[in-house]
């Protein structure tokens, strides 16, 4: 994963979160597109919570 994101010259964001305290999976995506709101900005994916079904 290393040589892929400094290839690509990319940011890898981890957040630990539930994997802390509970069994945890991998949820990977692709950004597909950025949209601003004013102030904020929002990352678009191919992904949603359909795919990440929780307990």
């Amino acid at each position: 994963v290393r040589e892929l994101v400094l290839s690509r010259n990319l940011n890898l964001i981890i957040e630990p979160g539930r994997s802390l305290i509970a069994n945890t999976c991998c949820f990977i995506n692709r950004v597909t597109g950025v949209k601003t709101n004013g102030t904020k900005n929002f990352i678009v994916i191919d992904g949603s919570m359909a795919e990440l079904i929780r307990p």
